[in-house]
């Protein structure tokens, strides 16, 4: 089973020019969020029906929803100004401290 965690700490110094460049940044984010909103939801529908008939979750369908959330709350403690590390969209584990 996997685990949830979740850990914010205080940065002490932060960027006047990523504060700045933050709404533009995410202004370019946002469309690709919701194409794969869509995607994620798709797979949701799926994911639902393969639980309903097999009692079982499929991991070729959880892994690309687990991934999702944990880029949206990447992202939104980004948006809520909990870090000052910018979420790339297309990279894995350079958003700061994630995966061990």
């Amino acid at each position: 089973m996997d685990k949830l965690q979740l850990e914010v700490s205080l940065e002490e110094r932060a960027s006047r020019l990523k504060l700045f460049t933050r709404f533009f940044w995410m202004i370019v984010l946002v469309w690709p969020m919701y194409i794969w909103m869509i995607f994620i939801s798709i797979v949701l529908f799926l994911h639902w029906f393969v639980i309903l008939f097999t009692g079982r979750f499929m991991p070729a369908l959880w892994r690309p929803t687990g991934k999702f959330f944990v880029y949206m709350t990447r992202l939104n403690a980004w948006l809520y100004l909990l870090t000052d590390r910018r979420p790339y969209l297309f990279k894995d584990g350079d958003s700061g401290p994630t995966q061990k």
